[in-house]
């Protein structure tokens, strides 16, 4: 996290945010490996734990992609302090 909050460079949190998708696929998959399938597509059945492994990683993938593609505008430079005189 505090990749996000420390570089000044867009590039740097994009290829960060590209890493992380990366990764919320990797762990739905092993998660999914774990589980097998039946139990894997039975939503209704999914526990607390289920839902914090798959629900909040699909969310955060979804939220990932979403700022990737522009939805929440795109990453800026800080603009460069004035200056001073």
């Amino acid at each position: 996290m505090g990749v996000c909050y420390t570089t000044t460079e867009p590039r740097v949190l994009r290829n960060y945010l590209i890493a992380l998708a990366i990764a919320d696929v990797g762990h739905v998959y092993a998660t999914f490996l774990g589980m097998g399938w039946d139990a894997f597509a039975d939503v209704a059945a999914w526990n607390a734990l289920t839902w914090g492994n798959i629900g909040a990683t699909g969310f955060l993938f979804v939220n990932r992609i979403a700022y990737l593609l522009g939805v929440f505008g795109y990453a800026q430079a800080p603009k460069a302090a004035a200056k001073r005189e």
